[in-house]
Parts: structure tokens; sequence; C-alpha cells
């Protein structure tokens, strides 16, 4: 028994370094995309954004800020995260990719817990408007991918599904973009849905519709509104 554990260990080993490997194909110098200001909107509550995305090699470095809130997440070209860390008032979070686990260690009110999710081979997104830009810029259809809720502290399987490309408006002007559907999977799949829209040209992530939360939360409203000029 304990000679098939530990080769089920490294054949799934195998299979996210194939992966990962495979999303290294891509090789990328340096870079610094010029960083994102988003409008987000919930009920009555307006907030501002920001967005950051860094590339050093292989590795995509995603910093997003929210008021007091911030989240960073590293990926791979492909877009599968490796580790993640969230800082709300509340709560701290880290999250790292260990083979087929994700392990989550969290802070609240001075107290830590860990948290070990089995995921197999399958996709991580946590900044998933990023991964999904990855996403949309592909010649697939729909993708498969887990994430994990961070006020929760929980996994969830998700699908993200193209819906074609339709006429929205973006700080007064009418662009063409991208409309991908994310839905819950498994017995979940029935209970959500949002919506993501990418620039048709370059596939930046441009706009989102959803709920966050449970049935009766407002809806959420994010518009891109503006690119810095560095």
């Amino acid at each position: 028994m304990r000679f098939i554990f530990k080769n089920s260990i490294i054949l799934c080993a195998l299979a996210y370094f194939t992966w990962y490997n495979y999303g290294s194909d891509q090789s990328d110098t340096d870079l610094i995309i010029p960083y994102r200001i988003y409008s987000e909107r919930t009920g009555e509550e307006t907030k501002e954004r920001t967005w950051e995305l860094r590339i050093e090699n292989d590795l995509h470095y995603v910093t997003s800020v929210l008021e007091s809130n911030r989240y960073e997440t590293i990926t791979n070209p492909k877009g599968d995260t490796l580790e993640w860390s969230a800082k709300e008032e509340d709560f701290s979070s880290v999250g790292i990719r260990e083979g087929c686990k994700i392990k989550l260690d969290v802070k609240t009110s001075g107290e830590s817990t860990a948290h070990e999710f089995e995921v197999g081979d399958q996709l991580w997104f946590q900044s998933i408007n990023y991964s999904l830009e990855i996403f949309a810029a592909s010649d697939q259809e729909e993708i498969r991918f887990v994430t994990i809720l961070p006020k929760k502290h929980e996994l969830y399987g998700m699908k993200a599904e193209k819906k074609g490309l339709e006429s929205i408006r973006i700080n007064n002007e009418e662009v063409s973009a991208l409309r991908v559907r994310v839905r819950l999977t498994g017995w979940r799949s029935g209970m959500w849905k949002c919506d993501y829209w990418f620039d048709a040209n370059d596939k930046k992530y441009i706009a989102y519709k959803g709920r966050n939360g449970p049935p009766g939360t407002p809806v959420t409203y994010i518009g891109l509104l503006k690119l810095s000029e560095d």
C-alpha cells in the first residue's frame, strides 16, 4: 500500500511538472506592464482597484490593491497559480502549490490555521481575471480550474466558456469585447455565475459583472478606468 501511495504522488508531481514546463515554453524577458485602475461598484458603494503585472523570466507577478486590501499572485506563463497571498483587515493568508496539493496558511485575530487541498493536476486560477486573459487569447473554447475564496478559505471548482464578441460601453466609448462566462462546477453549477469581458484586440481584461456572495448579494460591476502612462 505504501509503495502504491508513493508512486501516485510521484505520478501526480510529474503531471504537474509537465504542465508547468509546457507553459514555460513561452520564454518571457523581464517586463513591467503599465498598471491599470478599475472602478468597482457594488450597490451604492464605488471603489477603485489598482492592478499591476510584472514578468520576470517565466514568472508572472500580479498585484491587486483595493483600499487596504492587497492580493499578490505568482503564476506561470499559462496563468496557473504557483503562489498567492491576501491581506485584508481581518485576516491574511498565503497559499502555495506543492505538486498535487495547495497548502494554505491563514491568520485571523492572532490565530493561525492550516488548510490543505488535494487538486491533482487541475489548474489553479487565483488571479482569475489575469489567468482568463491568457485563456481569452488562446484557441481554447472552455477551461476548468479551481480557486480559493479568500474570506471562506474554501476551494471551488469553476468552468470558463467563451461566449463570443459583444459591444460594451467603457468610459463612454463603445468597445468590442469577448465575453467569458464563469460558473461553478459540480452540484453548485446552477447556484452562481459571472461574466468577464476582454478587449477583442489585445484580450486585456476590461469589465466584470457578478454577485460576489450568496443569492441576494448586490451585483458587482467592474470597469477599466485607465492605464498608467508610464
